[in-house]
Order: C-alpha cells, then sequence, then structure tokens
C-alpha cells in the first residue's frame, strides 16, 4: 500500500531497536524522534540493560500511549547483548539501531527504506550531523546516492568513506544478522564487526548524502567512560577479527592499515597512561615493530609517521600538538 504523503510502499515492517543503559536524560528525545516518523509503519523495541536509573520507568511509560512500542527489562550485559536480544524479539521485514542518546529527522526511515526498496539493496546508509551542546553540524548533505557492491562497499568501510563503522545510521534486511551471537563477548567496538559481518553477508548497498541522523557527543556516553588503554585493547582486538575476515578478499591490505593503527593507538594511549607498567609498554612497542616490518600492506605517507611516532615519539608528539592547534584555530579563529 501507499501513503498519500510519503512515495514508498509503507507495507514493510520496520524493527528499530534501541539498547538502553541509564539514559534518563536523553530517551524521551530519542523515542519521540522515531514516533515522529513519515514512515509510520514500523515497531520500537526498546530493550532495558539494566539501567539502575530511571530509564526504566520512562520505557515503561511510553509502553502506555503506543501499541508499536515493545520493552523489555534484562540483566546487564553490554549493547551488543541488548541489540542481540532486541532482533530475537523483532518481528520486522528491516531493521534499524538507534543509540538511546542520539535522535533522527522526520525522514529517516522513509528515505533509508526507498533507496534499499528502489535499488534492490541490502543496507542503506544515510549521513549525520553531529550534535554538542544541541547545535548541528552535518558532515555533508549534497543528497547524493551511491550504490555499490559488497567489497565496493567494505572498501569505503575501512577507508572511512561515507559509511561510519557503527550500526548507525542505516536500515538493514533481517537477514543479514544470523550469525550476531557470535560477538556476544565482545563488550566495545562490538558495533564495528557486526556492522563488518552485516556488510559481507550483503550483496549490494546504498548509500545516501542526507544528514538524517543526529550523533550526540555526550560525556556519559561509553566511549567518554572507559579507561583509554581498555578502550584501545578492545579495539585492536575488534581490527584483527576484521583483518582474519578479510583474508584473500580485495580488501585485506586496508584491513591490516586499519589493524595497524589500532596498535598505534593503542601504544599511544600506554604512553600517556602512567598506571601501564614499562615492560607491558616495551612488550606493545616490539609488537608494533614487528607488523610494520617488510611487507606490511601499509601506503608510504602513513608508514613514516608511524615510523617517525615508533621510533621518535616525542617529536611526533610536538609535531601533532601543532598540527590539532592549527585545527582548532580554523574551526574557532577566536581561539
Amino acid at each position: 500500500m501507499k501513503s498519500n504523503n510519503i512515495n514508498v510502499d509503507t507495507s514493510w515492517l520496520i524493527s528499530v531497536i534501541i539498547p538502553v543503559y541509564n539514559k534518563e536524560k536523553h530517551i524521551k528525545k530519542c523515542i519521540d524522534s522515531v514516533l515522529n516518523q513519515s514512515y509510520q509503519n514500523f515497531e520500537i523495541i526498546l530493550v532495558d540493560d539494566g539501567s539502575f536509573d530511571n530509564s526504566g520507568k520512562i520505557l515503561d511509560d511510553y509502553l502506555k500511549k503506543d501499541e508499536r512500542i515493545k520493552v523489555f527489562h534484562i540483566e546487564n550485559g553490554g549493547v551488543l547483548a541488548a541489540r542481540n536480544f532486541g532482533v530475537k524479539k523483532s518481528n520486522g521485514e528491516f531493521i534499524s539501531f538507534i543509540d538511546a542518546d542520539d535522535t533522527v529527522e522526520p525522514e529517516y526511515l522513509e528515505k533509508l527504506l526507498d533507496i534499499l526498496l528502489v535499488n534492490k539493496c541490502d543496507i542503506s546508509q544515510c549521513n549525520y550531523s553531529n550534535v554538542l551542546e544541541d547545535i548541528k553540524t552535518p558532515v555533508s548533505n549534497s543528497g547524493e546516492i551511491l550504490i555499490q557492491n559488497s567489497d565496493e562497499a567494505i572498501e569505503y568501510l575501512l577507508l572511512g568513506k561515507k559509511y561510519v563503522v557503527g550500526l548507525w545510521p542505516k536500515l538493514y534486511k533481517r537477514e543479514l544478522f544470523y550469525n550476531i551471537s557470535e560477538y556476544r563477548d565482545i563488550k566495545v567496538h562490538e558495533d564495528y564487526i557486526v556492522n563488518f559481518s552485516a556488510f559481507q553477508n550483503a550483496k549490494k548497498t546504498a548509500f545516501i548524502d542526507l544528514p538524517l541522523y543526529n550523533y550526540y557527543n555526550n560525556e556519559d556516553s561509553v566511549t567518554h567512560l572507559i579507561n583509554r588503554v581498555k578502550f584501545c585493547q578492545d579495539v585492536k582486538f575488534v581490527s584483527k577479527l576484521v583483518l582474519e575476515k578479510s583474508k584473500n578478499k580485495p580488501y585485506e591490505k586496508l584491513a591490516l592499515a586499519r589493524y595497524q593503527k589500532s596498535y598505534l593507538s593503542l601504544y599511544n594511549s600506554m604512553l600517556s597512561d602512567n598506571k601501564v607498567g614499562k615492560e607491558e609498554k616495551q612488550k606493545c612497542l616490539n609488537e608494533l615493530k614487528s607488523i610494520y616490518k617488510g611487507d606490511n600492506l601499509y601506503n608510504s605517507k602513513e608508514k613514516f609517521k608511524a615510523m617517525i611516532f615508533i621510533y621518535t615519539p616525542f617529536i611526533y608528539k610536538i609535531g601533532f600538538r601543532f598540527y590539532d592547534k592549527i585545527r582548532k584555530k580554523k574551526l574557532d579563529p577566536e581561539q
């Protein structure tokens, strides 16, 4: 069936899955933004992941307001476990994941479904806006549509072009998540490996350059609260999984490059953390040097920067501070 107000087939049910953990400050605006969609054939799966603030009560209040809302309270197991639970409880032919402290524009579901159906794709993604202190800054807004096969899209994903590594801001065919549970023990950067697996399972993807998702930079987000060294260790672990899944693929070199960068970030975080012992730092440095030896498949510019950092970290840090100061000056001339 067709709606008089939109041009997309509205017979498809979309499951919007929102994991919630201590998000009482943000969850209302998130849910309201979904309820305000131009495409109305959806269900909202709210998974309370063991919150100890007022989040659970807020979700139960919304349960009474709209029959399309389903609420589940589970023991805390991390965001991936909550998403996995939500997928199992969902009924839609398509799935969209939204973080509990983010919001979406009214045409978010409509546009993603439209480009997915018209181009016969398995995944569609829009662009997004960074939101800081309620000021939206779109990453880009050209309206361009890009259609790619799986290998081409993964190359873009690994390069950080167009596609974000997270599960937002996308629409997926539900069958792409048949193996999501195999990553249940990963607690940080888990969306990267799950999203990567979905892209490998897909045959065709679509990207539309419209900022229909609003990403909020909140101080209480997981990435702000977690220990930096631990975070980088987990990112390195996930990057290695991605590298293993990329063996003999056209994008294997790019997966190796991301793995090398994750190792570099880990060593960098260790250098600035006084709690990390000298032996542990030296072990990481030795491992880092070994992955840059021989045919390491890294481009020459990045390899040069890495070598400076590995062997003369003091010089590298001075250069980075100088670059960062110039970058901030361009963003805010009054600084």
